[in-house]
């Protein structure tokens, strides 16, 4: 967990988990895991812009006031027989109001990134399954995905 200093102190913590999967290429999962690209490391790289972004997410996205960010984790995990790669993205808060457009910001960043790396190898990735996984705040009941729409194919 990257925890940024400074932070003042507030009454509540807020945590937003969001869950996404980039599906690809038999051959582009083992660029993936071997690192094979003449580039940086891709993780890394996709870690750095994750990050980089949560707190952007103000300037992307009109009348969106973000939150206090004190700390973000992004974990990865590749699924080499489903050819995907799963990336966890968790943001604390210490304010008040939702951080779940953080989350997902930093979690579509952190995925374009491994795409924009590894395009060259594998055009037909698929970003899919991008969803806030769960939130708690002060403002309500904890949010937990329930998967009501995952049927939907349009």
């Amino acid at each position: 967990m990257i925890e940024f200093p400074n932070q003042p102190d507030f009454p509540e913590q807020h945590t937003a988990v969001a869950v996404g999967t980039i599906n690809m290429s038999q051959q582009a999962v083992r660029v993936l895991i071997e690192n094979a690209t003449e580039k940086a490391s891709i993780l890394t790289i996709a870690r750095v812009a994750a990050i980089q972004n949560i707190k952007q997410s103000g300037n992307l996205i009109p009348l969106h006031l973000p939150g206090r960010i004190i700390g973000v984790q992004v974990d990865f995990d590749i699924n080499v027989e489903l050819a995907c790669l799963k990336a966890t993205l968790t943001v604390q808060a210490n304010s008040n109001g939702s951080i779940a457009t953080e989350a997902l910001t930093g979690l579509n960043l952190a995925l374009l990134s491994v795409y924009d790396m590894m395009k060259d190898v594998d055009r037909n990735m698929m970003l899919s399954g991008i969803r806030l996984e769960s939130e708690t705040s002060s403002e309500g009941r904890p949010f937990l995905f329930d998967n009501a729409y995952e049927n939907i194919n349009f």
